[in-house]
């Protein structure tokens, strides 16, 4: 009866104009049942851009907050294929979705009683049991923790303040395989104080980063301690990859690298993988004469010492009417900025501004480009 009174819900537009009527009609004709349903209905509708297909799943608000993408966790568990691995926050369920398809034995546990339940409806053909992650209950397992970042809708940026804190959790599995997922921004070097010895993957997919993840030494690559791996071309690039970047004026493309490869401070290992150079040894622009492939890249029309008057005049002999504004290095604010120039034009362009030099001789460029899309 749940399921199909869920599926009466979602017949429902749910929108900002209708939300108020809806919610009445679902009240009226579900009583007390009418919260859980609308809720329950809207959080697998913003789960869709996680997922491919949540229709059946059951969520809470912040576990789906912090619940993995499905390509991210389907990357981690190809890392982990053959393994025996116990995901023990499991939370609803997303990780192990993803395991359950290559690890030779799964397991999943987390504290949280109502979470459990969720889990054993999303995976109902892997075992459960209700454990803290700080008392391990599994011998001779891959263990993957994916602590809560978040306490009342706030997000913690300290890795102590995590639950489980990310320095108890190194203490406890200090003797096992360990895989903990963790917020993109996370300090390294503070990582690093904390005792974690192994590699840090950072991930992007559609266009923004995910996650670091830490993998601890018996599972990390062969002498990398630090990984870009980018889900929407399926590169990657580690700190044991060639790195003799030279440093060069700008050539026929610019390119901005992925977040990934900028987080994971590999900039240098990419641009060598693709035969190009960095405009200056501190900012992560790139540039090169053939553009690597599935890579936006910036095509340099002009160059100019940056000044907001200078670059509107310039702009202005273009025809500009719309530009897109990247920024490194330089005190601008794209959108105050775009506001200030007063185009009046019908062309549309890309402007990278960097500082280029250092001490003395450093200075403010802008790039005017024609983007590769």
């Amino acid at each position: 009866m749940g399921a199909r009174n869920l599926r009466e819900v979602n017949g429902l537009r749910l929108s900002d104009a209708t939300l108020v009527a809806d919610i009445a009609s679902a009240r009226d004709r579900f009583g007390d049942r009418a919260a859980v349903l609308v809720e329950t209905t809207l959080l697998r509708r913003k789960a869709a851009a996680k997922f491919a297909d949540p229709s059946e799943w059951l969520f809470a608000d912040e576990a789906l907050q912090q619940a993995t993408a499905g390509p991210v966790a389907a990357h981690r568990a190809r890392r982990l294929a053959g393994a025996a691995v116990h995901d023990a926050t499991c939370s609803i369920g997303t990780e192990l979705a993803a395991l359950r398809n290559s690890a030779a034995y799964v397991v999943g546990s987390d504290i949280d009683p109502v979470r459990l339940a969720m889990a054993a409806h999303n995976v109902a053909d892997v075992d459960l049991c209700r454990a803290d992650a700080l008392r391990p209950v599994t011998r001779d397992t891959v263990v993957l923790v994916d602590p809560s970042r978040r306490s009342g809708g706030r997000r913690r940026f300290d890795p102590r303040d995590y639950t489980p804190a990310l320095d108890a959790l190194l203490d406890v599995y200090r003797s096992r395989d360990l895989v903990v997922k963790c917020a993109p921004g996370i300090d390294f070097d503070e990582v690093s104080r904390l005792g974690f010895r192994g590699e840090i993957e950072v991930t992007s997919l559609a266009g923004s980063v995910r996650e670091a993840c830490l993998w601890s030494a018996g599972l990390a690559g062969n002498g990398v301690t630090r990984r870009a791996t980018m889900l929407d071309t399926g590169e990657g690039v580690s700190d044991t990859d060639p790195d003799d970047c030279p440093v060069a004026p700008a050539g026929r493309w610019i390119v901005d690298p992925d977040g990934a490869v900028v987080r994971a401070g590999l900039v240098r290992h990419y641009g060598t993988r693709h035969g190009m150079w960095q405009l200056d040894p501190d900012i992560a622009y790139l540039s090169g004469d053939r553009l690597p492939e599935n890579v936006r890249g910036f095509e340099v029309l002009e160059e100019l010492n940056y000044s907001e008057r200078r670059l509107r005049q310039a702009l202005s002999a273009r025809h500009v009417g719309a530009v897109e504004i990247l920024v490194r290095g330089v005190d601008v604010d794209p959108d105050v900025l775009r506001a200030r120039l007063r185009l009046r034009g019908s062309q549309p362009v890309s402007v990278v501004i960097a500082r280029i030099g250092s001490g003395a001789a450093s200075r403010a460029t802008a790039f005017i480009c024609r983007p590769s899309r």
